[in-house]
């Protein structure tokens, strides 16, 4: 009998969508892996969904670290290598 690994995918909110697009677009983010370690995630989380979920987790947390775009873009550039930015 096969065996089917059931993968639990953080809810994420239009919100989070609009302003992880922006930061991925803003930040000429890779795609691929490998990003999503460095946010909390496991490896095989494709770049785009790891800020996704990070975006999510940050507009949940209480209180907030972040009041603007450019202080949550500021504490994802501080999280992640220079590698996975586009040259």
């Amino acid at each position: 009998m096969a065996r089917y690994h059931m993968i639990l995918r953080p809810r994420v909110s239009p919100r989070a969508y609009v302003v992880a697009d922006w930061l991925i677009e803003t930040l000429e983010l890779q795609m691929g892996y490998g990003l999503a370690r460095h946010l909390g995630y496991a490896s095989y989380i494709h770049n785009y969904d790891a800020v996704r979920f990070w975006v999510q987790k940050e507009l949940d947390r209480a209180p907030k670290r972040f009041a603007t775009l450019g202080d949550a873009k500021q504490g994802l550039i501080r999280l992640i290598p220079n590698e996975h930015f586009v040259s």
